[in-house]
């Protein structure tokens, strides 16, 4: 993970779980760009893999995602594309992703050109949820100030 470029402003939430003794052993972070948002930097500790909290965290970003009025979000991956494709997520062209999201540092610098991007509609217009459906009418395929 790195860890460029991560800061705390009011456009970013992190999320982190810790154990019972107050250490940190996953997270994940969002960026938020209203209507879209960028989630960033999942990490699940080593030794806490394969119990579940990576899909507990994205779900837990999701539904901050969604509190906050986001449509849909958009990641990068060098190699977790297949974890994200089971919770949802479908793969898409860097250059459909709206330009406040391909502004970050995140896509602008730290990700490599051969990172594989991923979308995920959480809401359409009419409130339905989506389930990262990439053919649904809901206007993000061209929400304008694409590039």
């Amino acid at each position: 993970m790195p860890d460029q470029g991560i800061r705390v402003s009011d456009s970013e939430r992190y999320l982190i779980a810790r154990d019972r003794a107050g250490a940190a052993f996953g997270g994940v972070g969002l960026e938020l760009r209203p209507p879209h948002a960028l989630l960033r930097s999942l990490i699940v500790r080593t030794d806490a893999r394969g119990a579940g909290l990576g899909r507990t965290l994205v779900s837990a970003a999701e539904d901050l995602a969604r509190e906050h009025g986001i449509l849909a979000l958009y990641l990068l991956t060098l190699d977790a594309d297949a974890f994200f494709r089971r919770l949802g997520y479908v793969e898409i062209q860097r250059d459909v992703v709206p330009d406040p999201i391909q502004d970050t540092g995140e896509f602008a610098d730290l990700c490599p050109a051969s990172a594989i991007c991923l979308r995920k509609r959480l809401v359409t217009g009419t409130g339905r949820d989506t389930r990262g459906d990439a053919d649904s009418a809901d206007g993000l395929d061209d929400p304008g100030g694409t590039r």
